[in-house]
């Protein structure tokens, strides 16, 4: 925990010092603007890291408490504000920033005194402990872990900077909309995969394959039942939702908002690999295939927007994130002996009785 405030620490406030220095060469008020932002990122780096060693404990639901707290906080001061000054209607962006690290001091706060506690309270650790470092190894099992954020964010936003700069603003608003709403068909995944992470890792390093594919199987198939008729509404009833919500002009977005649903649909039904590999140490498989969706997305998207516009970024969008997701469920399979996709494990009745043994000489 201690080397990790630590790097986290240092390289959050060295990617602050840079993006200080290169607001020099932004003038007027947008660099000012930036610079008040970078003051921003250890805070909010920490805030995560913090979140994230309640997750290490178990503490699903105070891993969350920060946030949440960052949010209510952070809405408490714009009421706050409003009704001290009256902004009619418009608030100063700097302002609104220097509200945002208030907020997310208070909700750091929080989070490094609940992981304290959580450190405080385990009773197999009776007594202070000595810090033990293996800093090279903890380094190396980062590096991939750094590549597949950095892979992840560009293949967020790649079909939208593409669109951006190969047709228009209009169009990006529209696949904008549509890329929001198609990735709420994923929400129940990403809550789910949540409280199952240190369950994964616990299960593997233990040799609990059994409990491990079972736990796997029923969440997946329950969020997969979950998410299938909002996929059905937005692939079949994508256009008449989208003038609902947000005008007329948005029915054309009604095609692309279907492909991505179906792509989005697919990422469910193939199961928390990313996480699996993740937790079970193969954080390597996942960078490479986070590389290779994001070239082949980003390969796609310009090739299919000239042609097709924003459903040539939808298109490609999914075909990239199906291809991610085939090579991750097939190397679930090959190194973890799992199967995590909605169609179930059938493992063989040897190897059924092989890995409950191991189990139970385990326990």
């Amino acid at each position: 925990m201690r080397f990790g405030y630590l790097v986290v620490a240092l390289v959050s406030v060295a990617l602050a010092v840079i993006l200080l220095v290169l607001t020099t060469l932004i003038p007027g008020e947008k660099g000012a603007l930036f610079a008040t932002a970078a003051f921003l990122l250890p805070i909010q780096a920490l805030l995560g890291l913090s979140g994230a060693v309640l997750l290490g404990f178990k503490r699903v639901v105070q891993s969350s408490l920060p946030n949440v707290l960052h949010m209510c906080a952070f809405v408490a001061l714009l009421v706050v504000v409003w009704l001290v000054a009256p902004t009619e209607g418009s608030l100063e962006p700097d302002t609104a920033l220097y509200l945002q690290m208030a907020a997310a001091g208070v909700a750091l706060a929080l989070g490094i005194a609940l992981a304290s506690i959580a450190y405080g309270v385990q009773p197999e650790w009776k007594h202070p402990l000595e810090p033990d470092y293996a800093a090279t190894s903890w380094l190396k099992a980062g590096l991939p872990l750094l590549l597949i954020s950095g892979m992840l964010t560009i293949n967020n936003q790649a079909d939208i900077l593409m669109l951006g700069a190969l047709v228009n603003d209009e169009a990006v608003g529209m696949y904008h909309t549509a890329t929001r709403m198609a990735n709420f068909i994923a929400f129940a995944l990403g809550a789910m995969i949540v409280p199952m992470r240190p369950l994964m890792s616990e299960f593997n390093s233990t040799g609990q394959q059994v409990r491990l594919q079972r736990m796997v199987t029923k969440s997946i198939r329950a969020v997969f039942l979950l998410t299938l008729p909002l996929a059905v509404v937005f692939i079949f009833f994508g256009g008449p939702l989208l003038g609902w919500i947000y005008g007329d002009a948005f029915r054309e977005a009604a095609s692309a908002l279907a492909l991505l649903s179906i792509a989005q649909l697919l990422n469910v039904a193939t199961g928390p690999v990313q996480a699996l590999l993740v937790m079970c140490s193969h954080e390597k498989t996942v960078a490479w295939g986070v590389a290779l969706s994001t070239f082949v997305n980003v390969s796609l998207n310009s090739i299919l927007i000239p042609l097709a516009g924003i459903d040539g970024a939808a298109m490609a969008t999914g075909l990239s994130l199906a291809i991610w997701n085939l090579v991750l469920v097939r190397e679930t399979e090959r190194q973890l002996g799992i199967r995590p996709t909605i169609f179930g494990h059938r493992l063989s009745l040897n190897r059924r009785a092989g890995l409950a043994a191991n189990e139970t000489a385990t326990r």
